[in-house]
């Protein structure tokens, strides 16, 4: 019949998942039981080590747990979430910290996160990752470059991948980093993308442990290996 699809006619596209309560626009907003949505980006100077840092305040600012305002003056706070975040944290603001310390000092605070640590083989961390970002949940990345160990924390907000017959196969990692701009008209400023794709439908599949990370802030993609995970997610 004309205009009708054949059933073996194959249909392709690529797809987002994001963390639902981000909106994109001039500003990155966020959706929280606020009445109004809130500018959540949080910037890292070119001279410390905070992108741990920066990455749990956005996180808990998306999740309605902190307020951006209090975050940003946390340093000049003597109660509230922030302060205990700026009093567990605050000694890693030019040092930067490593998975497991962050996430032990993670639960030491009262809020209601639950926070899920994955390290060790950089396939499960991948794994880890895609699962929980596939679900749309937040989840802070740690990364390693693979030319000069630089070590960096992201926000995981998504992944990105493409269905065929409806089989959803991902491929990138969706990532807000606080080292470049804010992003505007969308909600991430950098891209993970992996060189064996992770089939939805199959959860056991191994992912490969190198992934090729592009932002705007560089020439060209870095070659990096995960080597933390830590899941945020609302009790």
């Amino acid at each position: 019949m004309a205009g009708q699809r054949s059933n073996h006619e194959k249909v392709r596209y690529r797809f987002q998942k994001v963390f639902a309560g981000i909106q994109d626009g001039i500003s990155l907003v966020v959706k929280t039981k606020r009445q109004e949505p809130v500018r959540f980006f949080m910037r890292q100077d070119s001279v410390s080590g905070s992108c741990g840092l920066m990455c749990v305040g956005m996180a808990l600012i998306a999740l309605g747990v902190l307020k951006a305002s209090a975050f940003e003056s946390a340093p000049r706070r003597r109660h509230g979430t922030a302060f205990a975040l700026w009093s567990l944290l605050s000694d890693s603001f030019f040092s930067g910290i490593d998975v497991s310390d962050l996430h032990a000092r993670l639960i030491q605070l009262d809020v209601p996160v639950t926070f899920t640590c994955r390290t060790g083989e950089p396939a499960s961390i991948g794994k880890f990752a895609v699962d929980s970002l596939s679900r749309g949940e937040l989840t802070i990345l740690a990364y390693e470059n693979e030319r000069n160990h630089f070590k960096h924390y992201v926000l995981g907000t998504g992944v990105a991948g493409v269905t065929e017959n409806r089989k959803s196969t991902v491929d990138s990692l969706l990532v807000i980093d606080s080292g470049g701009d804010e992003p505007i008209l969308t909600a991430y400023n950098g891209v993970m993308h992996i060189s064996q794709c992770h089939t939805l439908a199959k959860q056991k599949k191994k992912l490969n442990s190198r992934w090729l990370y592009e932002t705007a802030g560089y020439a060209s993609a870095e070659k990096v290996f995960l080597i933390g995970a830590i899941r945020c997610r609302l009790c």
